[in-house]
């Protein structure tokens, strides 16, 4: 007889590194478990004919506030009901999202972010609101971050947090980084090289600049230190490179900042997009100075596309990477000299930017989801049989 297993997270969805990643490992999972997925929102939920779906009603996207205390209320009412008809199963939650739990699969730690934050910049009412938000994280995760469970970690980062913030010890720390689909992440085929000649003239890209490609949330992932590191290039830099950032929906004070820095010419912003695959393809290097990133998905994405990657140490993906090889670490997310070192490198030297491409894809390639999820079945079954 299988195992029972449930996964409890507020959504599970294609886009965003936490969904996603979940689903990957899922598919694994659901030939070796009997699974019980609880979600607000499910994506293709026909394809889950082996697993019980308990949809969390009423659904909402906002306020994060009110969906977290609707999504306790309803697994500690599904916790208590599996207990009284002796069948609860071994629960697998993401982060702080369910107040029982046997493993916590953790992605972010608010109190790292809390260590950072202030160093970002936001608009004053956002601000507001965002520290009442992460208030509320903070305080979960000193209530529910115990030694009383098991841990993954998706970084070497995320479990030193985990010791630091809330003395969680070491033998309940299992580290499993994110892993990425290669065959689907690669690099545009030779046979489609005029398309990526189309989409320069699409964004009025000059077909002998370089695309510089940033990917994610303005604030948290740099954007404005990126904006900044491009402006301080060489003239023959900034004449050469553009920077596309794409899922940036506030473009106005970002527009303004781009004329601040007379870099108005150099940069394109995209919208929110769950087509990020193109753009990975038509870029020259990927380039993420964040401040705080447990593991950068965004990352090892670019690098299966064949892309250089410049990104943050603090990220947990450079976990798999070496300096200098598949890409640059920043040392300081801060120093915009730094990084203006890293740009000016791939962005004039194609040689050095292609050798560091063909790098980074092998590094990908050796990190499947199909291993991820041999390691997430090796722990699970030894945990959840002791």
């Amino acid at each position: 007889m299988k195992r029972r297993l449930a996964f409890l997270i507020h959504d599970l969805n294609p886009w965003g590194g936490q969904d996603q990643s979940t689903l990957e490992i899922l598919k694994c999972l659901d030939p070796e478990f009997q699974v019980d997925i609880v979600s607000f929102t499910l994506f293709g939920k026909e394809k889950w004919e082996n697993a019980k779906v308990n949809r969390v009603r009423p659904y909402l996207k906002r306020p994060v506030l009110l969906k977290s205390i609707i999504f306790y209320g309803v697994t500690l009412f599904l916790f208590y009901r599996w207990r009284f008809f002796g069948n609860r199963p071994f629960i697998h939650a993401t982060g702080t999202c369910s107040l029982k739990s046997d493993i916590v699969h953790v992605q972010f730690i608010h109190a790292g972010w809390n260590q950072v934050h202030l160093r970002s910049k936001d608009f004053f009412f956002r601000k507001i609101y965002r520290k009442i938000e992460l208030g509320f994280h903070l305080g979960m995760e000193k209530i529910l971050f115990q030694n009383n469970k098991q841990y993954i970690a998706i970084s070497q980062g995320v479990a030193k947090d985990l010791q630091t913030f809330f003395k969680i010890q070491p033998e309940r720390i299992h580290v499993i980084h994110h892993g990425v689909d290669p065959d689907r992440f690669c690099p545009l085929p030779v046979d489609l090289a005029p398309v990526k000649k189309e989409f320069k003239q699409s964004l009025s890209i000059g077909l002998d600049q370089k695309v510089v490609l940033f990917v994610g949330e303005p604030e948290r992932k740099g954007l404005q230190m990126a904006m900044r590191s491009l402006a301080a290039c060489s003239e023959a830099a900034k004449k050469k490179g553009v920077l596309v950032a794409v899922g940036v929906t506030q473009t106005e004070s970002w527009i303004s900042l781009a004329y601040e820095l007379q870099i108005q010419d150099q940069l394109r912003l995209i919208s929110h997009t769950p087509d990020v695959l193109k753009y990975y393809q038509m870029a020259d290097f990927f380039f993420l100075p964040t401040l705080y990133e447990p593991f950068g998905l965004v990352g090892l994405e670019a690098m299966s596309c064949g892309l250089p990657v410049v990104i943050s140490q603090c990220a947990g993906v450079s976990d798999l990477m070496v300096h200098g090889q598949s890409g640059f670490l920043i040392q300081d997310p801060c120093s915009v000299d730094e990084m203006v070192e890293y740009l000016e490198t791939l962005i004039l030297n194609f040689h050095r930017c292609e050798a560091m491409g063909r790098a980074a894809r092998q590094v990908a390639v050796n990190r499947p989801w199909s291993e991820v999820g041999r390691d997430y079945l090796t722990l699970l079954k030894s945990i959840s049989s002791s």
